[in-house]
């Protein structure tokens, strides 16, 4: 997404700003913000006794403000790639137990 803003900014498109998600981390998006605690992601910079420390996010960060773009964000991410997937496609409909137990996604109504 980094290199998409720059690129498009580089054809002329008119791009205000790209900013970085969650400079300091963020905790709780495993379960959207819905429940007490979560995981920690950490972000760019983490939080310490010292101060920020800087994190591999924040060297790109700040290539790409200098523009220069590491070939690794030029590639597409995570959510992009076919190996995002744990499981194939199936077609084998839920069981009634699983149903029951609201462990499937029931299309809205």
């Amino acid at each position: 997404m980094l290199v998409r803003g720059a690129g498009g900014a580089a054809r002329g498109v008119h791009v205000l700003a790209v900013t970085a998600w969650a400079l300091v981390g963020s905790t709780g998006w495993n379960a959207l913000l819905t429940a007490p605690g979560g995981l920690r992601e950490r972000g760019a910079f983490e939080p310490t006794l010292e101060g920020l420390a800087p994190m591999p996010l924040a060297r790109l960060l700040r290539a790409a403000a200098a523009g220069a773009f590491p070939a690794a964000a030029a590639s597409p991410g995570w959510w992009r790639r076919p190996e995002r997937f744990v499981f194939g496609p199936t077609e084998q409909e839920p069981s009634r137990e699983a149903r029951a137990e609201g462990r499937v996604l029931q299309p809205a109504s």
